[in-house]
């Protein structure tokens, strides 16, 4: 596991996950989609396992820096507006998310592909969990998402 100097003289580890989706999930209009990851690309503490692919479980009390992406090809309908939420859910309070909202085409339904990005930073404690979501507003029950890439690193220590 990588270690980095602190400036207290301390040892501090450093935690990284990275972590896909590669499986297309048709019909995600009008819902939120718990994204289960079936690709581990990179995981230096255990955070992700195969038999739980929805939860990422922290190793340790850190603040961490929460990337996600998520591919999405929408269905719109005409004079609707729609909305694109990303979220992560921590296993100790509240949603943290934020929305995409996507133009309205004029003239009938279109297709439009976009990658639709999240990132915030958080203070997690060791042994807590969290899934991340997407959810929609307005779309085509046609809707897909085509993939997702989840990053977490550990970017501070805080010690209470």
């Amino acid at each position: 596991m990588p270690v980095i100097p602190s400036l207290r003289g301390s040892r501090e580890e450093v935690h990284y996950l990275e972590v896909a989706s590669t499986v297309s999930v048709d019909n995600v209009g009008g819902t939120t989609h718990t994204i289960a990851y079936d690709t581990k690309i990179y995981d230096t503490s255990d955070m992700w396992e195969v038999g739980d692919p929805y939860i990422i479980a922290i190793p340790s009390n850190s603040i961490y820096q929460i990337d996600l992406e998520v591919d999405f090809s929408a269905q719109l309908n005409d004079s609707i507006t729609e909305n694109l939420r990303l979220g992560i859910n921590p296993s100790f309070g509240a949603t943290m998310s934020t929305d995409k909202w996507i133009s309205n085409y004029s003239g009938g339904i279109e297709l439009y592909n976009t990658t639709v990005s999240f990132s915030t930073q958080i203070y997690l404690r060791q042994g807590d969990t969290f899934s991340t979501n997407i959810q929609s507003y307005g779309f085509r029950t046609g809707s897909d998402f085509d993939g997702a890439r989840l990053k977490v690193v550990s970017i501070g220590a805080i010690t209470l």
